[in-house]
């Protein structure tokens, strides 16, 4: 007999909900289990509620999740086995690298502003994951802004224990580098034509204290970024290194997240990932340009692989 697509859906939900139901049960047979040998009766997983934090229930979650996240890079980290509580580390890095915090009347407002788009979704999906609300996102002065009213979440993001596995780590680094990282170029004339030197950093005028922090968790990646104090502010300064072997190692961690852009500038529109890519492509054949404007519209026009080989390919001909 054969099926239409509403028996069939009927049939998936169905499926879905004995899986979901039979991996509740083994999730806290094995709890149970576990916890009642090594500390008795007394103090099963029951008595413990806070336990549930620590639970491997990811597979359960991307049942129920993958209907209502829209985030792919949020879903790949869920069939990585990512927790709730590696989650609220990922938001404390985006919160605090890439939001603004609002208060009045004892309010509290969470506010994240960027023209890209994805990172808006892992934004939000994050916070519904772990929270269960989904922020409001809207556009105001020609800029995406996704809002969040929550002290309580807030509150609980910020006091979290910052502690990393490596898995942890290099997706910690990867979404914070994808809010607030960056690549640029300077330019050296000589008697060969223009050289490019490419710089990699992450963030602009951010707190001294913060700075530290940052730098040494990026650094535990092979990343070595340097601390630069910007004069124009008191205590406030960014991460930067020119060293091609750090773009090396920011690409071998899966460099930034896929399909994050470039906000502003003159590579505003490009993905990052793209001019990662270029970066090190230009830095492999050492070019030279006749000009700064000619090596910017190659930065420009040659993020796809393609167009730089061909390229290459005219300038070994000559």
């Amino acid at each position: 007999m054969k099926l239409n697509n509403v028996e069939k859906l009927n049939n998936i939900k169905i499926i879905n909900i004995f899986i979901i139901i039979g991996s509740i049960i083994s999730i806290l047979y094995i709890n149970y289990i576990c916890y009642w040998k090594y500390f008795g009766l007394d103090n099963i997983i029951i008595v413990k509620p806070i336990l549930i934090h620590y639970l491997p229930i990811n597979y359960i979650l991307i049942l129920i999740s993958f209907y209502n996240i829209s985030s792919s890079y949020v879903k790949k980290l869920l069939r990585k086995g990512f927790s709730i509580i590696d989650f609220k580390k990922l938001l404390f890095g985006i919160i605090d690298t890439s939001c603004s915090i609002y208060c009045k009347d004892n309010k509290y407002c969470i506010r994240l502003y960027s023209n890209d788009m994805t990172l808006h979704k892992i934004f939000s999906d994050m916070i519904y994951l772990v929270y269960g609300k989904k922020p409001m996102t809207f556009i105001t002065k020609n800029t995406y802004v996704t809002q969040l009213y929550g002290k309580n979440i807030l509150m609980d993001i910020k006091n979290i224990k910052l502690d990393f596995d490596s898995k942890l780590k290099i997706e910690f680094v990867r979404t914070i580098m994808s809010g607030e990282g960056w690549i640029t170029y300077s330019f050296v004339n000589s008697s060969l034509g223009f050289k490019i030197y490419p710089k990699l950093g992450f963030g602009s005028t951010i707190p001294y204290e913060k700075l530290s922090f940052y730098k040494n968790i990026i650094c535990e990646t092979g990343i070595n970024l340097n601390l630069k104090i910007d004069k124009r502010y008191e205590k406030r300064g960014y991460l930067v290194t020119n060293n091609i072997n750090d773009f090396k190692k920011f690409k071998e961690i899966g460099g930034f997240i896929e399909g994050i852009h470039i906000k502003k500038g003159i590579f505003k529109g490009i993905e990052k990932n793209s001019l990662l890519n270029l970066t090190l492509k230009l830095a492999k054949n050492s070019m030279n340009f006749s000009s700064k404007e000619e090596a910017l519209n190659l930065i420009k026009n040659s993020c796809i692989d393609n167009d730089l080989k061909v390229y290459l390919y005219r300038i070994m001909l000559g």
